[in-house]
């Protein structure tokens, strides 16, 4: 698969600002990156770049991520991270 279209800018600042952030703001930002890979990966799907089976899969995969956003919410930061990079590696995957 390949690279995202999402905003450049989004994610440069996501991850240019995480190490300030604030848990709460890293935890939203996951959950808005999650709703990004999401959204991005139902653009390709309908123009094409994703087949059925892909979009699934990532479908699938933002689903898990999004349990360990919840899970984290109760303040993991190590699950908190792990969802943040599952997430941009997805991102990095997906057409």
């Amino acid at each position: 698969m390949r690279s995202l279209k999402v905003p450049s800018l989004f994610l440069v600042a996501l991850l240019a600002g995480c190490a300030n952030l604030t848990f709460d703001q890293k935890l939203q930002n996951g959950y808005d990156l999650n709703v990004s890979v999401r959204d991005a990966a139902t653009l390709s799907l309908n123009a094409g770049r994703l087949t059925s089976e892909q979009g699934t899969e990532v479908l699938e995969i933002t689903d898990r991520t999004r349990l360990l956003l919840d899970t984290a919410a109760t303040g993991d930061e190590r699950g908190l991270n792990l969802a943040l990079e599952i997430l941009q590696a997805i991102e990095k995957e997906t057409p």
